[in-house]
């Protein structure tokens, strides 16, 4: 039952990354935290009663089998849709706020969204009992990779370093090449013009340093 811990917290907490770093938190209440510990904490005392633990996941009774299985309880299916409703709401929290700034965090949306559905189809597969894992939860092997992806995201794509900087139809229209950047000098952000410019997809922009792009502009060819 110990590993609800993280079954219960990470989607909830999943759902407050995502508004916060899309800027969402600041519009909503400060009870929007304390309503999401509410399904969290009515799961994790069932598992804690014995005599309660049986509504959401429990063994049949029995000689034990060699590869113990659990079976769902009266309330397991409502928290599955509870818990994947979150995740999937925080996804596209992110996916729709970053896709609509810019063309550039393409692969950024394409890590956030297989390190999504990677543990959701791991779940889904041990939920329905799907072949070959009808004795073997995929669910950790799926979220390790999710996690890998993350990691690499975050290595290759700069992924959490890079916010979305919002830009009006002028800037992504107009002839003149415009750049945007950290406070290290980093591009975070490019209009058409500056790719076209520089010569680069949009994509190889994302965190590299402005004063390399510009000597390289500089250099004669």
């Amino acid at each position: 039952a110990l590993k609800y811990l993280g079954i219960t917290v990470l989607p909830a907490g999943w759902l407050v990354f995502a508004l916060q770093y899309t800027g969402r938190m600041d519009r909503l209440r400060r009870w929007l935290l304390g309503v999401l510990c509410i399904e969290p904490a009515i799961v994790l005392g069932l598992l804690a009663v014995p005599g309660t633990r049986h509504l959401i996941r429990f063994y049949p009774p029995g000689p034990p089998q060699a590869i113990p299985t659990a079976s769902a309880g009266a309330l397991y299916w409502p928290h599955v849709v509870y818990s994947n409703g979150l995740v999937l709401a925080a996804g596209a929290i992110l996916l729709v706020t970053v896709m609509r700034v810019s063309r550039l965090y393409l692969r950024q949306s394409i890590t956030v969204l297989v390190a999504i559905f990677l543990p959701l189809i791991g779940n889904a597969m041990a939920d329905f009992n799907a072949p070959p894992f009808q004795h073997l939860d995929p669910s950790p092997l799926a979220t390790s990779l999710a996690a890998w992806v993350l990691v690499l995201g975050v290595l290759r794509y700069r992924l959490l370093d890079l916010r979305p900087v919002a830009r009006t139809h002028v800037v992504e229209t107009m002839h003149d090449a415009v750049l945007v950047a950290d406070a290290h000098g980093h591009v975070v952000d490019a209009n058409p013009a500056s790719v076209r410019l520089l010569g680069r997809r949009a994509g190889q922009l994302l965190g590299c340093p402005v004063a390399t792009l510009l000597s390289d502009l500089a250099d004669p060819i």
